[in-house]
């Protein structure tokens, strides 16, 4: 927080947050790494253009970030349910899933950056509010279930016998990731009328 002059005071603000899990599953050969991250920076003026008009302006970024894999050294052509992906999963009716999650790889990151700004107007009986508001968001992602397939055996004798119940994985060299830009407007205006000492109103629209 500092003073710029006599009519204007800022502030900064900035905050991130790094975040690592290591989650086992049911086979040693086999775990999620799951990162996620977060980046926050705001940055504010508030300027005095006379003792009844004050105006407030912020500019902001976010970054939000989740990444999601399960390796395996499991790599070689036979264990593949899919061409060129790691080993999928593999479900034995009785006993434990063996394999990878299902949901992995996945990476989902989104950028938003925010502008605002408000007005405060105070006239007689009337404390005046009005601004607006603009978004724009950039979100990647990147996940698909079944990237690296499942295979379902009914039994233990049908697994030694090779006989599978299901099979599903997408189709090989499917496009796993998507990218969206898009954005988002605000505007409102708002009158604190006091119409008796014990009795305000407060009139306004937003969209």
């Amino acid at each position: 927080d500092f003073t710029v002059s006599a009519n204007d005071s800022a502030f900064v603000r900035f905050t991130a947050n790094r975040a690592a899990v290591i989650g086992p599953l049911a086979f040693p050969q086999f775990h999620d790494d799951l990162h996620s991250g977060m980046t926050l920076l705001t940055a504010s003026d508030t300027h005095t253009f006379s003792s009844s008009l004050v105006g407030t302006y912020r500019v902001s970024f976010s970054r939000m970030a989740l990444f999601a894999e399960s390796p395996s050294d499991l790599t070689s052509p036979q264990y593949t349910l899919v061409p060129g992906r790691w080993i999928g999963i593999i479900n034995i009716g009785g006993l434990q899933p063996l394999g990878t999650t299902n949901y992995t790889p996945n990476d989902a990151r989104m950028n938003t950056f925010t502008y605002s700004g408000d007005m405060f107007y105070t006239k007689g009986r009337h404390n005046f509010k009005f601004g607006a508001l603009l978004s724009h968001q950039q979100l990647y992602t990147l996940g698909s279930g079944n990237a690296r397939g499942s295979v379902t055996f009914s039994n233990p004798s049908s697994f030694l016998q090779g006989q599978t119940s299901t099979y599903t994985g997408l189709t090989p060299n499917s496009k796993y990731d998507r990218t969206y830009h898009y954005n988002t407007y605000g505007l409102y205006v708002q009158d604190d009328f006091r119409v008796l000492p014990s009795f305000t109103l407060n009139l306004g629209l937003r969209y």
